[in-house]
């Protein structure tokens, strides 16, 4: 916005941005490590799910890496992609994590059974493929209504993104990802139940048994997830606050996932594999005279 729009709270605009590119770019950093290491070994709906929030950070950022955060009238066509990102972003984050919570539920029922049988590869394309599927879906829709309807999409007076002034993305965004985070806290229950009964999962399967303490410590987020929906189903404008509670959602995932002792130990032994810049001239000498 112009700086003499008075509705527009730089501070604000400045956090909700430096806390998704924050997130964002972490997670990023931290799928780049799994990829590279050779003894970090991840899920696909692992890395949907990290892929997932690196887009919606991206999604919310959209202005800002274009470099039109605070005009009053940003590009057009950069205004309906960034209205189209927000509505489907959140339904592809919300739908990921879903998917993982299931690959989580499936894994450990089959960590009980004797032949030590696996979801069939069916099962986990679909995983997969549905959140993209749903995201593409509203994304395609949006900028297809939008481009025949090019007055209904605007810069949001808070300053933060662009949105659509119709109604109907909101609210069927903010369905989707009501339907998904409900189906998400009854898997987290039939997961937390699954695990309390079974004491040998925790005790065989450890690394697995961790894995689903941290998904469902992020799935609690449903909770919030579905008050915030509901909030931006119910009021326009929305206030400033429901967008900060978004941008922490990116921050939050790095938080859960990037944390994990292997990928820390990864970071800890490269950092150690170089010497300082001081000592390397000599350190690589030494490895020539060794290898001499």
């Amino acid at each position: 916005m112009s700086d003499s729009d008075q509705r527009v709270s730089r501070p604000v605009v400045h956090a909700f941005v430096s806390l998704n590119l924050i997130g964002g770019g972490g997670l990023l950093i931290v799928v780049v490590t799994a990829l590279a290491s050779r003894t970090i070994k991840r899920w696909p709906s692992w890395y949907s799910f990290c892929v997932s929030w690196i887009i919606s950070a991206i999604s919310y950022s959209l202005l800002t890496l274009a470099g039109q955060q605070f005009r009053s009238t940003p590009s057009e066509s950069l205004c309906m992609i960034q209205a189209a990102a927000i509505y489907s972003a959140p339904t592809l984050t919300a739908s990921t994590t879903l998917a993982l919570l299931v690959h989580i539920l499936l894994r450990m029922c089959y960590a009980r059974s004797a032949d030590g049988s696996e979801a069939s590869k069916g099962t986990k394309i679909f995983l997969l493929a549905v959140p993209y599927v749903v995201w593409l879906v509203i994304l395609i829709g949006v900028i297809l209504f939008s481009s025949a309807n090019p007055t209904t999409v605007e810069k949001d007076p808070a300053g933060t993104y662009c949105h659509s002034q119709d109604p109907i993305w909101r609210q069927m965004s903010s369905l989707v990802v009501l339907i998904v985070a409900t189906t998400a806290v009854l898997v987290q229950f039939a997961l937390g139940y699954l695990m309390y009964k079974n004491t040998e999962i925790r005790l065989d399967n450890a690394k697995l048994f961790a894995t689903a303490i941290r998904v469902i410590s992020f799935g609690s987020i449903g909770f919030l997830t579905l008050t915030v929906a509901l909030a931006y189903s119910t009021q326009s404008p929305h206030q400033e606050i429901f967008d900060l509670i978004l941008s922490t959602f990116p921050i939050m995932a790095l938080l859960t996932f990037g944390t994990q002792k292997d990928l820390l130990n990864a970071w800890a032994f490269w950092r150690r594999k170089r010497p300082p810049p001081e000592t390397r001239s000599s350190y690589e000498t030494l490895q020539t005279l060794d290898r001499a």
